[in-house]
């Protein structure tokens, strides 16, 4: 076995886990990380992946700038970011107290 050879205390379940979360954030389609691990259903693929927060931010910042026609400076853009992502958490928020 691999761990035995290389001393590791790792399973291959989790050196799946991390192919598929860095595949992600490296901005590998889903679609494409669920064809490589072999999975029939999109959902099992997104179990095995997290977004990190550069992710997260690199893909709103995106979005900002086609929104707004790359128009935006660098201020401004953050300046869309923050407003954009107070207003998701307040959102968030809201419905985790509705529940």
């Amino acid at each position: 076995m691999l761990c035995q050879r290389t001393n590791l205390k790792y399973e291959i379940h989790q050196l799946r886990h991390t192919c598929a979360t860095g595949l992600l954030n490296d901005g590998v389609d889903i679609e494409v990380i669920r064809q490589l691990l072999g999975h029939r259903d999109i959902q099992t693929t997104s179990r095995y992946t997290k977004l990190d927060i550069r992710t997260l931010r690199r893909e709103l910042i995106g979005y900002i700038q086609r929104r707004n026609g790359g128009l935006l400076d660098k201020e401004e853009t953050e300046q869309a970011v923050k407003e954009a992502s107070c207003s998701y958490l307040y959102n968030l928020n809201s419905f985790m107290l509705s529940v």
